[in-house]
């Protein structure tokens, strides 16, 4: 009876071992994802953003408020040198998989793309614009959020 009820408790804080390990590697994903890459504080939504990128800063902006199913246009400029990686938009409070920006024209201090979001029964829809810079051989990630009204 006793070598039962220690196995029983054996397995039990095996399965709590486990169960903690899955808790802290979850919160440390969340955690480095936050860190790997700010959000900033802003909305694009109506007006442009400026991003702090060193001792410049990177303004981001769109040519026209967004609107679902209309081409989005999208303008990132500074007045210091930079490459852009990626630039993304996903879905914050609906799923709508990855949306790529796609690349219009670019030079040194400007870069310029277009989108295109969908619709979805959701009619108050938030969105998260991710960029992959780079700037002095370093790639830095930032994030920032607008919605659209259907």
């Amino acid at each position: 009876m006793k070598k039962k009820a220690t196995s029983s408790l054996i397995a039990s804080l095996c399965v709590l071992g486990l169960f903690g390990l899955i808790l802290i590697s979850v919160s440390s994903i969340n955690h480095s994802d936050h860190t790997s890459g700010s959000t900033q504080s802003c909305d694009i939504t109506n007006k442009p953003c400026v991003i702090a990128l060193g001792q410049n800063n990177l303004k981001v902006e769109f040519f026209e408020p967004p609107q679902i199913e209309e081409q989005l246009s999208l303008r990132i400029s500074s007045d210091r040198v930079f490459t852009i990686k990626d630039v993304s938009i996903r879905g914050i409070n609906m799923y709508m998989g990855v949306i790529a920006v796609i690349e219009e024209n670019s030079t040194n201090l400007e870069w310029e793309g277009w989108t295109l979001l969908g619709a979805c029964s959701e009619p108050n829809m938030i969105w998260q614009l991710t960029i992959h810079i780079e700037v002095d051989e370093n790639t830095i990630t930032k994030r920032l959020t607008f919605k659209t009204f259907s």
